[in-house]
């Protein structure tokens, strides 16, 4: 269970900022000691394969002196602030493995509890840093200074281009689309700015919609392929060509066919070590990754892990050119946990055989060796500690181990949803906890989370799952206190209108109402329809016709009983 608020522990941290104050409850309750009744789920093993076990940097020094420094208590907040201050990121494992040690003082474990979001702090804003600068020194060597050096430089347009370049890292309602169409409207034909052209108009009318972009990226590649532009421009190029042409091969009328885009998907594999040779910033980088991942996706019916497997044939090539970066592993450990449920089926525990229970232990033991190895390379990225905790709901360890995970995932990214919904999924009573546990984890999301990284709606999705496994959704519903929690979520979204924007506002104000109707609160649902008249997203809500039918049935069953 979740250390409690009133606990002396849980008192020292109800002050702190609450970008963190979520990750701070998981991390005491990971170590705090297993009352009777917990879970009695094995903890993670404490060794793994050798090839797990590879670490991009090594500890400070220092560390085994302030870590003994913490035990006394005349010097334990001078040593909490000076590790604050001087750890690295090879530190934190060793950090999170003392906060584990059951024979760690109370004291030292509070100085130590106060000291690891501070570090984790001062190291995001240190690695925000230093990505921008390689952002910027990536898109310097790559922007302008290349098209000076092309050969499709023409006074006609290259006051045009270069101030393009000049403003695309600043934002703008059109994504820069209208700088870039002045270039080629001159007569620019340089591939990498006819890239920029229709990537960012491909939904415009003017292009002659998706399908006529989609055919002229295809052939604007081919063109780029031809050029003496580096891997880098040549890759995304294919890349935005086979996310567009991924996403239409499905329909029946579409002339672009899924033999075709699975033909130059193998060009964006063959051009990714290329890419990586040339040094791309780390946005870039993962910004590939996941775009290789998404048309993979894409190439597949919706959870076809088998096929997707198939198509995953990037993986190696992926693995092989960019072995050191902790993304490279996040993918590789998420793919073996696809296979380890391909493997075991959807069915419940009782139905699945002997060989299913193998494949499926294989896959998760190599999914948690992957994910563990993401963390090592290195322990400020989310990406190991946030799969890690799908594999602890695989695994069936115990709830400190997966808080102990979770605090990791969401100290090193304050608004990880990804880390959140996977924590409720293991706090579900059909894997490793309660409903009672899910549903007071989603209400703390509601109370710390905002409308730019949406925890709240983890609350709402805690109910949905609820709802569907009870086996009576609508009956689950009309439930005392379901309402409480699904208003209480989307009037926390609606907090931010801002956040939100006009649409997003209307979408929430359509949702908050569904809710009501759902849950037949008739006369809240009556005071936000008066309330909300005009900006209420009817599509978002089911149509006009569900809306009006629903305003109706308010109107009647308010007459009925009235307040």
């Amino acid at each position: 269970m979740m250390t409690h608020p009133g606990s002396s522990r849980w008192s020292a941290w109800s002050r702190a900022n609450l970008a963190t104050a979520l990750a701070v409850a998981a991390l005491l309750a990971a170590l705090t000691p297993a009352s009777p009744g917990q879970s009695t789920s094995p903890a993670a093993p404490s060794s793994l394969p050798p090839s797990a076990l590879v670490s991009g940097s090594q500890e400070s020094a220092a560390l085994p002196a302030i870590l003994r420094a913490l035990g006394d208590p005349d010097y334990s907040a001078d040593a909490a602030r000076r590790l604050a201050a001087t750890c690295t990121a090879a530190d934190i494992p060793a950090l999170f493995q003392a906060l584990a040690d059951p024979n760690l003082s109370d004291s030292a474990h509070a100085a130590l509890s106060g000291a690891i979001p501070e570090l984790y702090k001062r190291l995001r804003d240190a690695r925000k840093a230093a990505d921008l600068a390689a952002t910027q020194d990536f898109n310097t060597r790559n922007g302008a200074a290349l098209y000076l050096q092309s050969k499709f430089t023409n006074p006609a347009w290259d006051k045009l281009v270069l101030h393009a370049y000049a403003v695309i890292p600043t934002p703008a309602p059109d994504d820069h689309f209208s700088d870039f169409k002045a270039a080629i409207d001159a007569g620019c034909t340089d591939p990498v700015i006819i890239y920029y052209y229709l990537s960012r108009g491909i939904n415009r009318p003017e292009l002659g919609g998706v399908l006529a972009v989609t055919k002229r990226m295809r052939l604007n590649a081919l063109a780029l392929d031809k050029t003496d532009y580096p891997a880098t421009r040549k890759l995304f190029a294919w890349l935005r060509y086979c996310m567009a042409g991924a996403s239409l091969f499905k329909d029946p009328k579409s002339p672009i066919n899924q033999e075709q885009v699975q033909v130059d998907f193998k060009r964006c594999v063959a051009l990714f070590p290329a890419f990586v040779k040339d040094r791309p910033d780390p946005d870039s980088l993962h910004g590939a990754m996941d775009m290789l991942n998404t048309i993979t996706d894409r190439f597949t019916a919706y959870n076809d892990m088998l096929n997707s497997h198939r198509y995953r044939g990037w993986l190696p090539q992926v693995e092989r050119a960019a072995p050191l970066d902790p993304v490279t592993w996040y993918y590789a450990a998420q793919e073996q946990i696809d296979l380890a449920w391909y493997a075991r089926g959807a069915g419940t525990a009782d139905t699945v055989d002997a060989n299913g229970w193998k494949g499926f232990r294989q896959h998760i033991d190599l999914a948690e060796a992957y994910a563990r190895k993401s963390f090592l390379l290195d322990p400020l990225a989310p990406s190991g500690p946030t799969l890690m905790i799908t594999v602890c709901t695989a695994q069936n360890y115990d709830r400190p181990t997966m808080e102990s995970w979770f605090a990791r995932a969401f100290f090193a990214n304050p608004d990880n949803y990804d880390a959140c919904s996977r924590k409720l999924n293991y706090l579900f009573p059909k894997w490793l906890g309660s409903v009672e546990e899910a549903l007071d984890f989603g209400r703390k999301c509601v109370e710390l989370g905002n409308a730019g990284n949406s925890l709240p709606l983890i609350l709402v999705a805690a109910h949905e799952d609820l709802a569907q496994d009870s086996g009576a959704p609508a009956a689950y519903y009309l439930q005392p206190g379901v309402y409480d929690d699904l208003k209480d979520a989307y009037l926390k979204m609606l907090d931010d209108p801002a956040v939100l924007g006009k649409s997003g506002v209307a979408i929430y104000h359509a949702r908050l109402l569904h809710a009501a109707a759902t849950c037949q609160h008739w006369d809240d649902f009556l005071a936000l329809a008066k309330q909300y008249k005009g900006t209420i997203d009817v599509k978002e809500f089911g149509g006009q016709a569900l809306f009006n039918y629903n305003l109706k049935r308010a109107r009647e069953a308010v007459a009925k009983n009235p307040a």
